[in-house]
């Protein structure tokens, strides 16, 4: 075999391997981003259910579920200190007390 097919095909396997190796390291990378921001999404969501929990339980008159859903949208479209409260309504002018 002559040296410049050697050549060649030393260059190869070394372009090669190196994309390889770089192109592992972006996958892992990007893995790693995605779960973080999933993580990150799923705490987000789940502090919001806890919000929406501790404006049920703070309904002191036990009533219909109608009236309980309205209640609750009201006091998340009138604001407060949670995050879920300060969630905005597409349609505010639907809830009605």
């Amino acid at each position: 075999m002559k040296f410049r097919a050697k050549l060649t095909i030393a260059m190869v396997l070394l372009l090669s391997l190196t994309y390889g190796i770089g192109g592992s390291l972006m996958i892992a990378q990007s893995f790693s981003a995605s779960i973080d921001r999933e993580r990150d999404a799923a705490v987000q969501t789940y502090r919001m259910v806890v919000d929406v929990l501790d404006l049920l339980g703070d309904n002191a008159s036990p009533g219909t579920a109608a009236n309980t859903v309205a209640l609750v949208l009201h006091k998340l479209s009138s604001g407060g200190s949670s995050t879920a409260a300060r969630a905005s309504l597409p349609f505010p002018h639907i809830v009605s007390l």
